[in-house]
């Protein structure tokens, strides 16, 4: 008898606690054939029990707990037996409160042999059952537009439940999906579910708005729970629904089919989260090139990218520039503008129509297969299945990037690319580690990214940028948070870890020379700060504040060394 099967026989929890958390093998067996649950069921505690459960589910990542279960012992006995027999029900109530698919098993087929044996108080428990049984089912939306199913949310359904229940239910999952959809790709306005308040006389109503995203249960046009279909909700309410089949049959899953128009603005809803995050970067950038899949609905997305961007360039007006037609001649020295070109035919036809924009100007294109070789001015080509936020640099970043680069974007794996890249997402995670730890600290400003220095085939000079970033923001921040010098050293070495050092693409030798600055301070004491981009001195720290960078990304060019030019 292994040492934690011993401990659940003693039913002494706090060595079982400490045995579990040194992951010990969850499937062994006794001689007799009873497993760690079978043991807890029958002569341990329930304190033991629900130990045991937690940390299965932990490993295993499962609430699915009926087959384990329903295994049986050498005497042919399952852990749902052995816990009916107890004098208490308070094993059986355990079972059900970390499997809750027990409830409908222990009401249907599993009810019957444990009626036969089971101690009176767990009796009343499982008469209990069918009286307040819930179940809980995960609801999907059917998308036929990408031939995809996305979860929208639980329901609990009991037996009361009725279509009017159904209907309401629905609605809130509804609105709590897209709002949640919303939040991915802007935070910054509340979500309209109805376009009612939409002004008609407004050429473009999705400014302020999403793309078509309210969904009520009228748009539903069918359900399918098991191989039970049903159309629409009954608007009398009465009539078998999909609510009873899950109550009364082992179904994990109601999938919901919208109806088709619907469906098409649901199916073009779902990339907008990755479309807006490019949409937030596209400082640099003359002309967005949108590519979109075969099966999209090409104008629906267009708007929905031109709602978002004019979300983030809210000072720009608004203008529909038809591709077929000529023109107008735009005065001298007018202010920029958000141009909407559509259709487009290519991407040559959109570069060569963006090149006509006053400067600064955004122009947004969608296509299929667009092409932007010999393109005039820069282009940035979209797909809505493309990399999410962290792919691209940031915006100051990219611009900084295209001017040095003469206007045309670099390659991916160019390492001045991988650099921007790098650099552009570290605020970002320099603020979630910060506030993992509550500390003060600011995202850098527009003062901090203007002296980063971008250069063609010298990443060095940004990492140097990086480093006094380090220097006279984060470092000072912390101090004046921080008092105690070994918390200080702790944290700061706990931010480069986890922000700083991520992803970063240097070699071994690179890493050594120009993350020196990261290491940790001495006694507490904070850097002077000093402005972005003057020369500064490299910080004299322990070598072993390095140790545990973990692997780094591809090896750059070899880097300066010591008198070179920052």
């Amino acid at each position: 008898m292994s040492p934690l099967m011993a401990a659940i026989v003693r039913t002494d929890e706090d060595e079982v606690k400490r045995l579990l958390e040194s992951s010990p093998d969850l499937t062994e067996r006794a001689q007799d054939g009873n497993s760690l649950f079978h043991l807890s069921a029958s002569v341990g505690s329930a304190g033991c029990l629900r130990l045991l459960l937690q940390k299965w589910q932990m490993v295993y990542m499962t609430t699915d707990m009926i087959p384990v279960l329903t295994e049986v012992n050498a005497s042919g006995s399952t852990v749902l037996h052995l816990a009916a027999l107890r004098v208490s029900d308070q094993h059986l109530r355990t079972l059900v409160d970390y499997c809750p698919q027990l409830k409908l098993a222990l009401r249907n087929q599993l009810a019957t042999n444990l009626r036969q044996l089971a101690s009176p108080e767990c009796l009343r428990y499982l008469d209990s059952l069918g009286d307040s049984l819930e179940r809980v089912c995960s609801v999907y939306i059917v998308c036929r537009l990408t031939a995809s199913r996305h979860i929208i949310g639980q329901l609990k359904v009991g037996a009361a439940a009725n279509w009017q229940w159904l209907t309401q239910s629905l609605f809130n999952l509804f609105i709590r999906h897209m709002q949640s959809l919303h939040r991915a790709f802007t935070d910054e306005r509340p979500l309209t579910l109805t376009r009612k308040e939409r002004s008609r006389s407004d050429p473009f109503p999705e400014r302020g708005q999403t793309a078509a995203l309210g969904l009520s249960p009228d748009a539903v046009e069918s359900f399918s729970a098991g191989a039970h279909r049903w159309r629409r909700p009954d608007p009398a309410g009465v009539g078998r629904g999909p609510h009873q089949t899950l109550c009364e049959q082992q179904v994990d899953e109601l999938l919901v089919t919208l109806r088709p128009a619907e469906d098409a603005a649901y199916g073009t809803a779902l990339p907008l989260s990755i479309i807006h995050n490019y949409v937030r970067l596209l400082e640099g950038h003359h002309a967005l090139i949108l590519d979109v899949p075969d099966g999209w609905d090409r104008e629906l997305l267009g708007r929905a990218v031109l709602a978002a961007l004019a979300a983030q360039l809210p000072e720009l007006p608004l203008v529909r520039l038809p591709a077929d037609e000529q023109w107008p001649a735009f005065p001298a020295g007018a202010g920029p503008l958000l141009a909407h070109l559509d259709p487009v035919s290519g991407g040559a036809e959109a570069a060569r129509r963006a090149a006509q924009l006053p400067a600064g100007s955004y122009l947004l294109a969608a296509g299929a297969g667009l092409e932007s070789d010999g393109a005039p001015l820069p282009l940035l080509q979209l797909r809505p299945e493309a990399a999410p936020l962290s792919a691209l640099p940031g915006r100051r970043l990219m611009r900084r990037l295209l001017e040095a680069a003469g206007g045309a974007p670099p390659p991916p794996e160019d390492a001045v690319f991988r650099t921007c890249r790098w650099a552009a997402g570290l605020g970002g995670r320099l603020l979630a580690a910060a506030a993992r730890r509550r500390l003060p600290l600011a995202a850098p400003g527009a003062e901090a990214w203007s002296a980063a220095r971008v250069a063609p085939g010298e990443p060095w000079r940004l990492i140097r940028w990086v480093q006094r970033l380090w220097e006279t923001s984060v470092v000072p921040a912390v101090a004046a948070a921080v008092s105690d010098p070994a918390t200080l050293e702790e944290t700061l070495v706990y931010l480069r870890d986890a922000a700083v050092a991520e992803d970063c693409p240097l070699s071994g030798t690179d890493r050594d020379y120009l993350l020196s600055s990261f290491e940790t301070r001495p006694s507490g004491a904070a850097a002077t700060p000093e402005p972005l981009g003057s020369p500064g001195k490299r910080p004299r720290t322990p070598r072993h504040a390095l140790r545990g960078l973990g692997p780094l990304l591809k090896k750059l060019p070899a880097s300066p060394r010591h008198g070179r030019d920052s």
